[in-house]
């Protein structure tokens, strides 16, 4: 076999083991997306919230948890507890000055995303949302929370260190 024929076989091999470890290293900006609906069938709001997992990760380790191991063999246990505490903490939403209180239902760990999902008591068709989002801006200076809903007038409120609060008018 010709030495042109060998790098022919190799190069996709060289090239699919660059791309899987570019997918460890770490990521240039720092956004987290939370997606929030209103259930028409039961009231209630539906919150998904995709978060980098080591920016997560990290975000605990500050606040004195030890690491979780998010999506390994070796996660903790407490590790839904640890994040429904910090998302708790981080993520205020209020439905027409009306605060909510959210249940965490639970998590998906994808490759360097953790997804998140949280619900909310039924409540009346609501109006307005006033958002407070400080995911991750102790740690991170140009963290962007982006807050979406396909349900509300504007496509979507982005929030930072500079301005952690804003409202969505809902349709």
């Amino acid at each position: 076999m010709s030495l042109n024929e060998q790098m022919k076989l190799l190069l996709p091999i060289v090239l699919l083991l660059a791309v899987c470890c570019m997918a460890f290293l770490p990521h240039e900006f720092h956004v987290s997306i939370t997606e929030v609906e209103q259930n028409s069938e039961n009231g209630r709001l539906e919150m998904t919230v995709k978060l980098f997992t080591d920016d997560l990760e990290r975000a605990l380790e500050t606040e004195g948890v030890d690491s979780l191991f998010l999506g390994d063999d070796k996660e903790s246990k407490s590790a839904d507890k640890y994040i429904s505490a910090y998302i708790e903490k981080r993520l205020n939403i209020r439905a027409d000055s009306i605060p909510m209180y959210w249940q965490f239902i639970g998590k998906e760990v994808e490759l360097d995303v953790t997804w998140c999902y949280l619900e909310s008591d039924s409540i009346p068709p609501l109006k307005q949302l006033q958002i407070t989002s400080n995911v991750f801006t102790d740690i991170f200076d140009d963290q962007q929370n982006i807050i979406k809903s396909r349900q509300a007038k504007s496509s979507a409120l982005i929030l930072s260190n500079s301005s952690i609060s804003g409202t969505i008018d809902w349709k």
